[in-house]
């Protein structure tokens, strides 16, 4: 098996694979700190496809299955699972989170936790999201009901008065039946069942009461409740006579005298829709590697060394004097953070957490999209453009193709992108498509299918008239490979903190593979 990664992997192009339950590693929840190893006892399905894969965890994300597991691999590592990507809308939406990095993490659901402390004894895996941050260093960790199910197992100790073997009658049962009316108290359901609950005789002539009924939903919960305890209470159901069922009273939903749940607790949603996603529009038209230092330093030649024709026979050889001239950039960060209250951790908020550091990765998006763009326009060779009367194709393209062709001649490249002011882009739309290829090929001087791969889109942060034409080539993103996500407690507050930091540099190769072009002026 090749190293494993601590995200998503692409196998075959086809598969994603992902260490879903690292092993040894610390991981927090809401209810505190968990830790797997080789030694907890991870139960999973038959059939891997019972684990599906969605885009969010449930509350959020309950129909968005993305994909299936196909595998299950224990590794020295952790488990390792291959997911297959569905062939609908959320596995297309997966690969291309995935692939632009916005979604690296996979996060385990489990059911019927049991931790000896910190270590996880046992737990059933049920589910899995790909998430932006998770508990993980390696993976993530979310338990949907650590909370609804018990986290030890205690044995129910009999009592010392008791027989060895079952009562055949309720111990409760009969002291209700000797109170008089006045005396009976008001039943009350408990949430555990007494270990002295035995099935009641189908020939006892004894009424139901309350505190039996009462008592036999506990056994029917905790699948204690036997054939001959289910007999007595179907006779006493619908055979009617003496031990019949007292009539059910009505206990209604809202209104007088009810407890008014829709009043008490609303239905929860989560986050509220408030547009789509920020997606990058300026860093992915350029080449971007790993930051890995505050400053970057180069060199870049000013004069290019230079040959020419040579006679031979012992003559001079053709020089010239080259000039090279330095070329450095200073990476630029960028931080969020906040003093949350306590309660988004202790009552866990389902979604507040992972919508937060979401909402960070996006803002640093755009914020890097911005410093982009302005390091290519603050780098880019500035030209007028053609005075665009008297052609049908309009002022947009006219100045697109100036600037396309200043790329080709002077910064000898070939333009692979165009950002336009959005009134110039709105015009251009409007251009009839016959007269758009025609020029844009000659000007170019490419094929109609080379087109397919020059990208024209609208940017409102450009002037006003404005055309920023260039090649990919001409300018690299420098970024750190990851958010850095600091989380620690308030102390003094009795919050929890939480920063997130990272960095970009820009640097610009060739001015000239790089024009932008401003409004033609008489």
């Amino acid at each position: 098996m090749p190293e494993l990664t601590t995200e998503f992997s692409l196998v075959d192009d086809r598969y994603l694979r992902a260490l879903l339950v690292p092993y040894d590693e610390v991981g927090q929840n809401a209810s505190g700190d968990h830790v797997f190893s080789l030694t907890s006892k991870v139960d999973l399905p038959e059939n891997p496809g019972d684990i599906v894969l969605k885009l969010a965890h449930d509350g959020s994300g309950a129909r968005q299955i993305a994909a299936e597991a196909v595998s299950f691999i224990e590794t020295r590592k952790g488990i390792v699972a291959d997911f297959l990507p569905r062939d609908n809308a959320y596995g297309q939406r997966l690969l291309e989170e995935h692939r632009a990095g916005r979604k690296k993490s996979v996060s385990p659901e489990f059911k019927g936790l049991v931790r000896d402390g910190v270590n996880v004894v046992k737990a059933r895996l049920s589910g899995a999201a790909a998430v932006v941050l998770g508990g993980f260093p390696s993976a993530a960790f979310f338990s949907l009901d650590i909370a609804d199910e018990p986290t030890e197992e205690v044995p129910v100790e009999p009592d010392e008065a008791e027989p060895e073997t079952p009562s055949p009658e309720i111990p409760e049962v009969a002291a209700a039946a000797e109170e008089t009316p006045e005396e009976k108290e008001e039943p009350v359901a408990t949430a555990t069942v007494p270990n002295t609950l035995a099935a009641t005789s189908v020939a006892t002539e004894q009424p139901i009461t309350e505190q039996e009924v009462f008592a036999y939903f506990e056994a029917m919960r905790a699948g204690r409740a036997t054939p001959e305890l289910h007999e007595r209470m179907r006779t006493a159901f619908h055979e009617g006579g003496e031990g019949a069922m007292f009539a059910l009273n009505d206990v209604k939903y809202n209104g007088t005298g009810s407890i008014q749940p829709d009043e008490r607790r609303s239905q929860w949603i989560d986050l509220l829709w408030n547009g789509r996603s920020y997606e990058q529009q300026v860093v992915p038209l350029f080449k971007k590697l790993p930051l890995t230092s505050r400053t970057i330093a180069g060199f870049k030649w000013t004069t290019k060394p230079t040959g020419g024709d040579w006679s031979g026979n012992k003559a001079n050889i053709p020089t010239n004097t080259p000039v090279t001239a330095a070329a450095s950039a200073t990476a630029a960060f960028w931080a969020m953070g906040h003093d949350h209250a306590i309660e988004f951790q202790i009552f866990d908020t389902p979604g507040y957490w992972e919508s937060y550091f979401r909402m960070g990765v996006e803002d640093f998006a755009a914020w890097e999209d911005a410093k982009v763009l302005a390091a290519a326009i603050a780098g880019a060779t500035s030209l007028e453009a053609d005075n665009p009367a008297g052609l049908d194709i309009g002022a947009g393209f006219s100045a697109l193709i100036d600037g396309a062709a200043a790329v080709i001649t002077d910064g000898n490249a070939l333009p692979t992108f165009a950002l336009v002011a959005p009134a110039l882009w709105k015009a251009m739309l409007k251009t009839p498509a016959d007269n758009v290829l025609g020029y844009l090929s000659a000007a170019l001087k490419l094929d109609a299918g080379a087109l397919d791969g020059f990208v024209i889109r609208p940017h409102a942060s450009l002037s006003a008239g404005n055309v920023l034409v260039g090649a990919g080539e001409a300018l690299t993103v420098y970024e750190l490979p990851e958010i850095v996500k600091v989380q620690a407690p308030d102390t003094v507050k009795g919050g929890i903190d939480t920063n997130m930091i990272s960095a970009v540099a820009t640097l610009v190769h060739k001015a000239t593979a790089l024009q932008l072009v401003t409004p033609y002026t008489a």
